[in-house]
């Protein structure tokens, strides 16, 4: 938002979802689906235009290099396993825009932790001073100002997230229409905090005890059950671990975060 207002263009979030996924299924489409309509009326909320490309077969050509060619800067996330690498410069190559990768998911920034670490705690001992500098520096929402309309032709119709019925975008989809949504984990940044709000309050102190439990019944989860809603950015790492780290009652912040 930032650089947008600073340039005076408007701002456009893209978010597609990629035909070739070997696991596209209902499932993995509407967790998906669920948490870009969340993150959509949030975007709206600032000014700030979401648009979703949701092709029905892996055939269909992908807009973005088109929409990154007309961009004066794209930025997105810089994530270290393949293919993404690959793909980021690739997306530079071809577009000739510049293109900005920024560390969103990690506490301390993986390009901050010098050399490799076969072993947790050596990981751990290597940035724990990195990330309490980093845990305890809190939040700080930049005023970026009145962000410039967005009145251009994206060159495809997104979808409607709004109003869209999420069941019959997956059914029009190909792909494995046997694995069904889970009912009890819907998609979305709503979803998501509320399942992490319950363990931070009811279990997060009893997490270094009851972690490797399975056995025990799903009310007093041991875990915080939050890997797939980390995983497609449904919820903030960041808010996550300030949140942890002001309980003094909390354990392990990075271990917090890296449950299953």
């Amino acid at each position: 938002m930032l650089m947008a207002a600073e340039l005076s263009l408007p701002l456009v979030v893209y978010q597609g979802l990629g035909g070739r996924h070997r696991f596209n299924s209902d499932r993995h489409h509407t967790f998906i689906l669920q948490g870009a309509r969340d993150a959509a009326a949030e975007l709206a909320a600032r000014g700030v235009q979401h648009v979703m490309w949701v092709p029905r077969s892996a055939a269909e050509r992908s807009p973005l290099v088109d929409l990154a060619r007309r961009a004066a800067l794209v930025i997105t996330e810089d994530f270290p396993a393949p293919p993404f690498p690959a793909w980021t410069q690739s997306l530079a190559e071809r577009t000739g825009r510049p293109v900005w990768a920024v560390d969103c998911a990690c506490i301390v920034p993986m390009r901050r932790v010098p050399g490799e670490h076969d072993r947790a705690f050596r990981f751990r001992n290597e940035t724990a001073k990195l990330f309490k500098q980093r845990a305890g520096a809190g939040w700080r929402d930049e005023e970026s100002g009145e962000l410039a309309a967005c009145e251009i032709d994206l060159g495809f119709a997104p979808l409607d997230l709004a109003s869209v019925d999420i069941a019959e975008v997956c059914a029009g989809c190909d792909i494995d229409h046997s694995v069904p949504p889970i009912a009890h984990t819907p998609g979305g940044s709503q979803a998501g905090y509320e399942r992490w709000g319950a363990f931070r309050d009811h279990s997060i102190h009893r997490y270094h005890k009851r972690r490797n439990a399975a056995e025990i019944e799903r009310s007093e989860f041991g875990v915080s059950r939050l890997s797939a809603y980390l995983q497609h950015g449904h919820v903030c790492p960041f808010r996550c671990m300030r949140e942890a780290y002001d309980l003094k009652r909390a354990v392990s912040f990075g271990a917090v975060l890296c449950i299953d």
